[in-house]
């Protein structure tokens, strides 16, 4: 053992980094071995309540991180899982089960506050109802988001206080909003001294490179536009009538010259207005574009006149996103090199019989004119020879589009073979129609890739 170089050992103890059991089983082989297991061991702290695999209790992370202080200098990530009462904190009659519970909660203030400044580098905050938590709570778990250095990640959030947001996004680098709802926006005098902060000095700390946002569509009105103004990655994932909003506010920041990676999801059927949704015109550095819709109903592609009053918006809605208009006929992007679109294809009810009744084929139409401007777009982003007849600012996607399709057939059918069977006619039908719609991009460059998606987000 004396003969392994520290740079081999350290490598191990990286490579069985979410293997706990193993890390514990290498602490043992040596001396040597110990310090690099235990660092890799306590890298990753996840704090609750109760006992759970993979989790340490409040009481039980207190105990050790007493009995061996140097574990926290080791710590780089901390999870919490806050705890939960029924009960209001101003009874009167306190009963042992509270009386626990507050203990609980001191163990957890205690060892978040045990954690050397200036903090671990990342932190996740999950399913909290801030209203529901006690002071000292409510006071750890914001120290802690407060005095992260990197990332802190907010899921399943309720009633989060509008300041700690603010000061996160100034002063962190990536953020992560995932179900963050009904934000508390009381603390007006703390927000007002966030706010008024110097702006020149602000402007040396405003790190905050990444931003992933889903279904959490309150931020839109409550991030300042200063505060995302040098974001390299964006992830909006919302429902259709939110994303205008968001789009909006990437315009007004001033970080579409920054950002490298886009991620943008419609969670939610398209709107006849989302037809007018825009990128912003003009992105420098963009180089991975992926596009999500999540919701397309089947019927509106059958034939007339099932489909008579519903709309497919969504070739619309992607010219209108990649710029298809006269005024400016493709999105400034340079640095463009990758383009993934995904859609997912709901089918509701079976298709109509044909004459005899006795079959149920399904079938196919999109909007001729739509697919026409969609198939003209996709070329302009793929051929070589119009970028260089044209300007070197439009983009050349030089590895093709991608674009990914999911079908899911909800009706009943008979077995599961039944089922496999209908869901195979249904996606190689919405394929074909594709395929005849983009006839021209798909011989371009490397054209236009349909593709199985497993209708899970990149």
């Amino acid at each position: 053992m004396d003969a392994l170089p520290p740079e081999l050992i350290s490598l191990v103890a990286e490579f069985l980094r979410d293997d706990d059991d193993s890390l514990r089983s290498l602490s043992l082989v040596a001396s040597r071995f110990t310090e690099l297991a235990q660092r890799q061991l306590f890298a990753d702290v996840w704090l609750r309540r109760s006992r759970a695999s993979g989790w340490m209790t409040y009481t039980a992370a207190l105990r050790h991180f007493d009995a061996y202080p140097r574990f926290l200098t080791y710590i780089k990530h901390v999870s919490v899982l806050p705890p939960y009462t029924s009960r209001s904190y101003s009874d009167e009659t306190v009963e042992p089960a509270l009386t626990a519970l507050m203990s609980a909660e001191t163990a957890l203030a205690a060892v978040l506050a045990r954690i050397p400044h200036p903090g671990p580098q990342s932190a996740l905050i999950l399913h909290m109802e801030w209203g529901k938590l006690s002071p000292v709570a409510r006071t750890a778990i914001e120290g802690i988001a407060e005095r992260t250095t990197r990332e802190v990640s907010f899921r399943h959030v309720q009633t989060l206080p509008l300041h700690i947001i603010l000061h996160c996004v100034r002063f962190c680098a990536s953020m992560t909003f995932y179900c963050v709802e009904n934000i508390d926006r009381s603390a007006a005098t703390t927000v007002n001294a966030l706010l008024d902060m110097d702006t020149e000095a602000d402007a040396e700390r405003l790190g905050l490179t990444s931003l992933y946002a889903a279904q959490s569509p309150e931020l839109i009105a409550l991030l300042p536009p200063p505060t995302i103004r040098n974001l390299k990655f964006l992830h909006i994932e919302e429902q259709s009538k939110d994303i205008p909003e968001f789009l909006s506010l990437v315009r007004l920041s001033g970080c579409a010259s920054t950002l490298e990676e886009l991620n943008l999801i419609y969670t939610s059927a398209l709107f006849r207005t989302n037809t007018r949704d825009t990128l912003p015109p003009h992105l420098p550095q963009l180089h991975t574009l992926r596009l999500t819709f999540r919701d397309i109903d089947f019927s509106t592609m059958w034939d007339p006149p099932y489909s008579a009053n519903l709309r497919v918006n969504f070739p619309e809605t992607l010219c209108s996103l990649l710029h298809a208009t006269s005024e400016q006929p493709w999105l400034v992007a340079p640095a463009l090199r990758y383009l993934r679109i995904n859609m997912r294809v709901f089918v509701l009810h079976r298709p109509p019989s044909d004459d005899d009744e006795s079959t149920h084929k399904p079938t196919c139409v999109l909007p001729a004119s739509s697919m026409a401007a969609l198939d003209d777009l996709f070329v302009r982003y793929l051929d070589p020879h119009l970028r260089r007849e044209e300007s070197r600012t439009t983009p050349l996607i030089d590895a093709g589009i991608e674009l990914g399709v999911n079908v899911l057939v909800l009706y009943n059918t008979t077995s599961q073979e039944e089922h496999n069977e209908a869901m195979t006619a249904h996606r190689e039908v919405v394929v074909d129609t594709l395929e005849r719609g983009l006839a021209k991009a798909r011989s371009v460059g490397k054209g236009v890739k349909i593709v199985k998606w497993d209708g899970k987000d990149d």
